[in-house]
């Protein structure tokens, strides 16, 4: 008799690893298709959640691979327990995972240092929140500067910024066009997820970002694609209900921005929440390169 693949882990027998995790029935997060048959089995060696046997499918339509069926949300705390990598990089277990998982952030590392072109960087994040996307900033830019009108966010964000030991973050609150907030800034990149829909004059706003990035500078926004859910107006407090290519495209334009371009990034990508069903935008632009003035003016406030 041939041995089962992959073996059984020694932990089945483990009374203090639970037996199972509740578990939802999925579909393709992609294209929505339910024909998917199953090419892989697996448990979870590192953490040790359970002691179920995952089933991979891979979508016959678009070749996605993913779990079916896949761990409740509900049992999100019980899959990234405090020692979970993120929380704790000391702490991980298999070594074999932390290697795919450097590479996997190299990757990322790369693809967000090229936005902001080679050599020396420094850029901003505007609304940062708790801090989550500073982490993925921090080891790649020489300076990154996380701005958030929350203090309790600002807070969140420096405890965990603590946590991994970041000591080129600079944390500011302000709101988003504040007298004084694109001094001494001069961002190679200025990224903004999820900020404009609550603005009250979203033009305004996304010319308030231009203004924060040097000539040449790249501005990375995220916002929502037009929708009709008013819910959101109560829950989320969203001034605008998302916006179509021509206004994001019109709001670049007038702010004086070039190589203006979009990418829709369809809801089953953008995971879960009260806004989970909606499609997101994401558009990349750029400032025209400096004069020879405006070049020599903008490394004279660098260096102030």
């Amino acid at each position: 008799m041939s041995a089962a693949y992959p073996p059984d882990p020694p932990y089945l027998d483990d009374a203090s690893v639970p037996a199972e995790l509740a578990k939802t029935d999925v579909r393709c997060c992609v294209c929505g298709s339910e024909d998917a048959p199953a090419i892989a089995r697996g448990f979870d060696y590192e953490y040790r959640s359970s002691r179920d046997a995952w089933s991979y499918k891979r979508c016959r339509e678009c070749a996605l691979v993913f779990l079916d069926p896949r761990p409740a949300v509900s049992e999100l705390g019980r899959i990234y327990p405090p020692t979970y990598y993120s929380y704790d990089e000391g702490k991980r277990g298999n070594p074999l995972v932390a290697f795919f998982r450097g590479r996997l952030e190299a990757m990322k590392a790369r693809a967000f240092a090229a936005v902001a072109g080679e050599g020396p960087k420094r850029v901003i994040d505007v609304g940062c929140g708790d801090g989550a996307f500073l982490e993925v900033l921090a080891p790649i830019f020489e300076r990154v500067i996380g701005v958030d009108r929350s203090p309790a966010q600002l807070d969140r964000a420096r405890r965990r910024l603590a946590r991994r030991q970041y000591a080129n973050v600079e944390l500011r609150q302000a709101e988003l066009g504040d007298d004084g907030l694109a001094s001494g800034v001069g961002a190679d990149a200025v990224f903004a997820a999820r900020v404009l829909h609550h603005a009250s004059r979203p033009a305004r706003a996304f010319a308030s970002l231009a203004e924060l990035a040097t000539p040449g500078g790249a501005i990375v926004l995220l916002d929502y694609a037009r929708h009709d859910d008013e819910r959101l107006r109560a829950e989320l407090a969203d001034a605008w209900l998302g916006f179509s290519e021509d206004e994001l495209l019109g709001f670049a334009r007038d702010a004086g921005l070039e190589e203006a371009r979009l990418t829709r990034v369809p809801a089953a990508r953008c995971g879960d929440g009260p806004d989970g069903h909606l499609d997101w935008m994401v558009l990349v632009a750029r400032r025209p390169p400096s004069t020879t003035n405006e070049a020599r003016e903008g490394g004279m406030e660098k260096n102030a």
